[in-house]
């Protein structure tokens, strides 16, 4: 019976941990976006950003492949006295395909990757990165109607490093 206890303890242990890696590499192997906390301790790579006398529109972002990066835009309308932040990980689901063509504010255009996030709280983001030189990024964005995210946001004006 001594025999007996030992390995069956042996392939209990074995199968919970099986099964606890399988669960984390199902959850990190997503191809949605997902929310991401970012903490004061995290740095961001990149850092464009678009400035006038009535609003502030920062984007801090880190590439983590050709389809993801993670980031967070703060979105301040000194007007309204509003300040929006939205943080997570966006996608680009069409990576394998031409990517967009922008203008900046001369006109003159510019191949750029977009990134999709979306969740119920905020509503549909997508984020226009230059996809040569990553020095300028637009934002496109469908803001949800829910009290408290009436923070007016401008889109595609032009962000720079």
């Amino acid at each position: 019976m001594k025999f007996l206890v030992l390995p069956i303890l042996c392939l209990a242990l074995i199968a919970c941990q099986s099964t606890s890696s399988d669960t984390a590499e199902d959850t990190s192997d997503t191809t949605e976006p997902s929310e991401v906390i970012v903490t004061e301790s995290e740095t961001f790579d990149n850092i464009l950003k678009k400035e006038t006398d009535s609003y502030t529109q920062t984007l801090y972002f880190n590439q983590v492949d050709d389809t993801t990066l993670t980031f967070k835009v703060i979105f301040n309308n000194i007007q309204d006295d509003c300040i929006l932040t939205v943080k997570g990980t966006a996608i680009n689901h069409y990576a394998q395909f031409d990517g967009e063509m922008d203008e900046d504010e001369e006109g003159n255009g510019y191949p750029s990757d977009e990134y999709t996030f979306e969740n119920d709280e905020v509503g549909y983001l997508a984020i226009r990165i230059d996809a040569e030189s990553g020095d300028k990024a637009k934002i496109l964005h469908t803001l949800n109607e829910e009290p408290g995210l009436s923070c007016q946001v401008f889109m595609e004006d032009i962000m720079r490093k």
